[in-house]
């Protein structure tokens, strides 16, 4: 009897002892569902934070905070910097003209020509509107130039859409020692963008070449 008994309380705990654990496991999966999901959200949300949510392309915050950590890097190793601002000509025309819709088109597919041209050492975002700005890592004004220049030849032949054509201008300037972040790299590298738009567009001005012009 007493046997009968023990055998009776064991196999009620094992029976208890397999319930818990498969509730165990339960939760366990439920937990991991609920980690992934959050994983997941934080991905996403750190992707809204980071770009622009028309192109996709990294937006102005992201650049500014990931060009800190690039040119700091390339100071102690003594590797050369361009940045580059490059602006859709006569945006405004082609949005008056075609309609925004249009015009949005044209953005993705700057967007797209980026992407497809540039190293995977270079960091791009769209900076605002119709302007993109450009950081060459370990890259000559020399260097820039010719990347920069094949860059808007690229965007000359393209075609986003049936008989719409659009063009880019592009100011360069090297990132220098003496810069204390890249702000100041850009304030030169609108200069050359000014001059190159004041000068005909669809043009790469730098402002080594415009400052030697001065």
């Amino acid at each position: 009897m007493e046997q009968e008994q023990q055998k009776i309380s064991y196999e009620k705990l094992l029976e208890l002892y397999n319930k818990q654990k498969k509730q165990m496991s339960t939760i366990i999966k439920q937990s991991d569902r609920q980690t992934k999901k959050l994983l997941t959200l934080n991905e996403k949300l750190s992707d809204a934070a980071n770009t622009d949510p028309m192109t996709g392309a990294y937006n102005r915050r992201y650049f500014f905070d990931a060009s800190k950590q690039i040119i700091s890097l390339s100071k102690r190793e003594n590797l050369n910097l361009s940045v580059a601002m490059i602006d859709i000509d006569f945006f405004k025309a082609v949005n008056d003209t075609y309609g925004h819709d249009i015009g949005d088109i044209v953005i993705k597919d700057l967007t797209k020509q980026l992407s497809n041209s540039l190293r995977a050492s270079d960091l791009f975002a769209r900076f605002g509107g119709e302007e993109f700005v450009l950081l060459l890592s370990n890259t000559t004004n020399e260097q820039a130039i010719v990347i920069t220049d094949k860059l808007r030849k690229a965007i000359e032949l393209s075609c986003p859409i049936s008989d719409i054509k659009y063009t880019v201008s592009i100011g360069l300037a090297e990132i220098l020692n003496s810069d204390k972040n890249i702000d100041t790299a850009i304030k030169r590298s609108d200069l050359a963008l000014y001059e190159a738009k004041d000068t005909g567009r669809n043009k790469v001005v730098s402002f080594n070449n415009l400052k030697n012009k001065k």
